[in-house]
């Protein structure tokens, strides 16, 4: 990650300068940034890209995400869940907001909220794995033994989907370098995927 967030930095530094008004950049430069461990930097990037996004009326969520998730990296759920909740105000149907919020609930001790955080991260996102991971262990903190086992078998189903997939593509990939047509069984998306 380091070495991508190296070579990318230049190239969103850029961009800031070319539009300084240009939010995306200054979102994807303290991205960069706090990649690279120079976390004062990331944060007055993300915070630039907020004050352009509020100057603007831009619904653009990122910036306040990735400050809510640098905050619950530093143990600071309160700044962690306010930064989230701006995210789903600007857009509520943001799992990776969501998630967050879940995150610092969770760091609280406050198990209610972290659970209704994960249920509407996974409303919008029911195919994301670690989300029902983390439920379950949060139904176990709410003495919900049935629940967090429903979680834990949606987590292991969806890891397993996952990995097979993830394989199939390593073979479509595979075969396509050697010159041979992939089985259309293999092929994401094809129309003549077998079940």
């Amino acid at each position: 990650m380091q070495d991508m967030a190296s070579l990318a930095k230049p190239e969103f530094e850029t961009a800031t300068r070319l539009d300084p008004q240009d939010a995306e950049a200054y979102n994807a430069l303290g991205f960069s940034e706090d990649a690279l461990g120079n976390e004062s930097a990331a944060i007055e990037d993300y915070q630039k890209a907020l004050r352009i996004c509020e100057q603007k009326g831009m619904n653009f969520d990122p910036p306040w995400i990735n400050l809510s998730a640098y905050y619950n990296r530093h143990d600071e759920p309160d700044l962690a869940i306010k930064y989230a909740q701006k995210a789903i105000e600007i857009n509520p149907k943001s799992d990776l907001a969501f998630y967050q919020l879940a995150k610092a609930y969770r760091f609280r001790g406050q198990w209610d909220q972290a659970a209704e955080a994960l249920r509407s991260a996974i409303a919008v996102k029911p195919s994301s794995a670690p989300y029902y991971y983390v439920l379950s262990e949060i139904y176990r903190k709410l003495g919900k033994p049935k629940e967090s086992e429903v979680a834990i078998d949606t987590f292991r189903k969806l890891e397993h989907d996952s990995e097979l997939l993830e394989s199939q593509i390593r073979e479509a990939r595979r075969l396509s370098v050697v010159g041979v047509d992939a089985p259309k069984d293999l092929v994401p998306g094809s129309s003549e995927r077998k079940n």
